[in-house]
């Protein structure tokens, strides 16, 4: 186990009570984008906040994260359109390889609060696997700290982090094949918690295959 994930292991055991209830203003506002009869790939689904308000509108869900404490989160929930999964980056091609045989049901990705909490190597793994979908996916929603944030209090203390130059991943994702960006934009506002108003990056991406 890593250090990131026993932090998170951790994380969600002993502050299970205090995680935040509700879902998230991105996915508010992803809901808002999102095809008829989608079906969702929620990557560091956490404690499944997200993923159970999408359920909760009708949305089929595959709910994914990396901690054991996570996914008995999300468990707990006991939602049937909620699918959970134990794991990182290479369930997602998995799941992706499954899912796509659906053709009726378009398939969209989902990952909040989680490029950062990445280490390099596996933030790398997953941007390559994104951009080598080949438009499978009908949108690809992504928030995610920022460099200009690095300086700003954090209402859940020290842990690990990186932030994101946001340039640079607009930069790269307008590369991937068969996307095009859809909207990006950086800023306070977006996730107010506690004695945060972080500074975040938000990229989305449609797919333009048919």
């Amino acid at each position: 186990m890593t250090d990131s994930n026993f932090y998170w292991d951790s994380f969600y055991s002993s502050n299970r009570s205090k995680v935040i209830k509700g879902p998230s203003n991105f996915a508010r506002y992803t809901l808002e984008l999102l095809p008829q009869y989608s079906r969702i790939i929620d990557f560091g689904a956490g404690n499944g906040r997200d993923a159970y308000y999408f359920a909760e509108n009708g949305f089929k869900v595959d709910a994914i994260d990396a901690s054991k404490s996570a996914i008995e989160a999300i468990r707990s929930l006991s939602h049937p359109r909620v699918i959970c999964h134990h794991g990182s980056v290479l369930v997602i091609a998995d799941l992706t390889d499954s899912r796509k045989r659906d053709f009726l049901r378009p398939l969209v990705f989902y990952s909040r609060f989680v490029l950062h909490a990445l280490t390099e190597a596996d933030s790398e793994s997953l941007l390559n696997l994104l951009g080598a979908s080949n438009g499978i996916f009908s949108y690809v929603f992504l928030e995610y700290r920022v460099v200009e944030d690095r300086e700003y209090a954090k209402e859940f203390g020290t842990h690990f982090r990186r932030f994101l130059d946001h340039t640079t991943l607009v930069s790269t994702a307008s590369c991937w094949r068969g996307y095009e960006i859809y909207s990006n934009s950086i800023g306070k506002g977006f996730s107010r918690y506690g004695v945060e108003d972080p500074v975040l990056g938000r990229l989305i991406l449609r797919s333009v295959c048919d």
